[in-house]
């Protein structure tokens, strides 16, 4: 029975209890319709939940975006997913961006150009066995840090 991070976004952070990790990559390509993104991200879900045994998933739950696209991203990829563990009764929460960035970095707010840097550069020391790609893929580690040994 294994817990689901995710950093929602374009670009999904992921990081499962049972050691997977990394990125989905939910952009569209040239030739698909802008909607792919959310029917691979669908494909996602039902894949690691049937291969690591979900039974929650844990997501950085964030208040304000800068962007209108960005917001509209993250309302749809959080409102698929809120349907999807309700569909399959798997238990979801959201985990708040100061909580995390406490979790990760001691300190419960850094300006958003800072937070990045060094939530990235402390999972690379905190996380030495995992091969980290990206700053989404970071952060998804330190969502399940969080939801798993809170502060």
């Amino acid at each position: 029975m294994n817990t689901l991070a995710l950093d929602l976004g374009t670009q999904c952070g992921f990081a499962c209890s049972c050691g997977k990790s990394g990125v989905w990559n939910l952009k569209a390509l040239s030739s698909e319709s802008i909607g792919q993104r959310y029917v691979k991200f669908q494909h996602h879900l039902e894949t690691h939940f049937r291969a690591c045994y979900i039974i929650e998933i844990v997501y950085e739950e964030v208040k304000f975006h800068r962007g209108v696209d960005a917001a509209h991203v993250y309302g749809a990829l959080e409102g698929l997913l809120q349907k999807f563990c309700i569909d399959n009764e798997i238990e979801y929460r959201g985990i708040g961006v100061s909580t995390i960035q406490k979790v990760a970095t001691g300190r419960g707010m850094a300006p958003k150009g800072q937070k990045k840097k060094m939530m990235f550069e402390a999972a690379v020391r905190e996380f030495k066995s995992v091969n980290i790609i990206s700053e989404d893929h970071a952060d998804a580690l330190w969502i399940l840090q969080a939801a798993t040994k809170p502060i």
